[in-house]
């Protein structure tokens, strides 16, 4: 995959949340946030995210349709969406990403490890950078007391990311994203030939080999 908004994968993580509604993270109004919907272009590595009040199909299509149909954001309706078999991706998310012309393409669970790597590393940073801020502060607050203010942190800490050189494309996603093409480094080193240096077994030549581990 090396051209950009050609092929996205997407994920929900869980926002950490207190049985007491008046210390969570709320919206304008005044709705608590549960989940984040993450996705991220495989070519460029371009990241975006949205807060969530549910799973509902319906408010994850509004998610996907506020990242990609705001003006002011480099991601816009690919070509193929990879995503889990979750019931929050099928519905109105089918709906507006068929209006769309867009394939997706569902990974089940014994996949995931390689088929959904790049937003799973994603998941995992922006669970890391942003949460860790958020609970930070919280030690300095008095007993009692939440800080809530992770979506301010989040939008500067993914900005930093899509700033931030990537070592397999040896750019910024913010300047990978405009480019044509983007040419990545492999990710696993093989110690032998491959691609078009690797020996060739002769025509005809019966094997066996494994469909899945």
């Amino acid at each position: 995959i090396s051209k950009p908004n050609c092929v996205h994968q997407c994920d929900l993580i869980e926002i950490p949340y207190d049985e007491d509604e008046y210390t969570n993270l709320l919206n304008e109004d005044n709705e608590i946030f549960y989940y984040v919907l993450l996705v991220i272009d495989c070519a460029s590595r371009y990241k975006d995210f949205v807060f969530l009040t549910s799973k509902s199909s319906l408010e994850v299509a509004d998610a996907f349709r506020n990242i990609y149909e705001n003006p002011n954001n480099h991601l816009i309706y690919p070509r193929l969406l990879q995503c889990d078999k979750g019931y929050e991706f099928m519905g109105s998310v089918t709906l507006l990403m068929g209006k769309h012309n867009v394939k997706i393409r569902r990974i089940k669970a014994r996949f995931r490890h390689t088929s959904l790597a790049i937003v799973d590393r994603y998941a995992g940073l922006f669970t890391l950078r942003v949460f860790k801020n958020q609970y930070a502060i919280e030690f300095l607050l008095p007993t009692g007391e939440r800080c809530r203010e992770c979506e301010r942190f989040a939008r500067r800490i993914v900005d930093n990311m899509n700033d931030t050189p990537t070592r397999l494309i040896g750019m910024s996603p913010n300047s990978a994203i405009k480019l044509e093409r983007v040419y990545s480094k492999p990710s696993t080193k093989y110690y032998h030939p491959i691609g078009a240096d690797e020996p060739q077994l002769p025509k005809g030549t019966i094997v066996r080999f494994l469909l899945a581990p």
